[in-house]
């Protein structure tokens, strides 16, 4: 899964159920050390989707970039 495209990893993990999700975090611990993995790539879409922060649609494209 983390070989997806950002948005496509995020559209997958918001239509999962959650044991399905703990699986994948779980699985990405192993693989990588980390359970966030899945977002390495992501700034924003780890701060909506882990953190729960909405940010601004301007920010988005900054916080990708880095």
């Amino acid at each position: 899964m983390s070989a997806a495209a950002a948005a496509d990893r995020r559209a997958t993990l918001a239509i999962l159920d959650d044991q399905a999700v703990i699986d994948l975090l779980v699985l990405s611990y192993l693989r990588h050390g980390t359970p966030y993995a899945l977002w390495s790539d992501t700034l924003a879409g780890f701060a909506e989707d882990v953190l729960g922060i909405t940010t601004w649609a301007q920010l988005h494209t900054r916080m990708d970039a880095t």
